[in-house]
């Protein structure tokens, strides 16, 4: 079984600075939740902690035929 998760991501960077750093927003379309982020990392747990939501909702839904 397959579920689409789809997310939007933002990203920016700040040139006037003396180091320029980028940040943005990551949102997920599915529940409209979003987050500020400044990090790879952040934005990579943001994306994993919705899809491993959507996967146990899948199991919850989803039983296997008993023999």
């Amino acid at each position: 079984m397959r579920r689409l998760v789809t997310f939007v991501v933002r990203l920016w960077v700040d040139v006037q600075t003396d180091l320029p750093a980028w940040e943005g927003q990551v949102e997920c379309i599915a529940d409209g939740e979003h987050a500020h982020i400044g990090t790879a990392d952040e934005l990579l747990g943001f994306i994993y902690a919705h899809v491993t939501t959507e996967a146990a909702a899948d199991r919850k839904l989803w039983t296997p035929e008993e023999p």
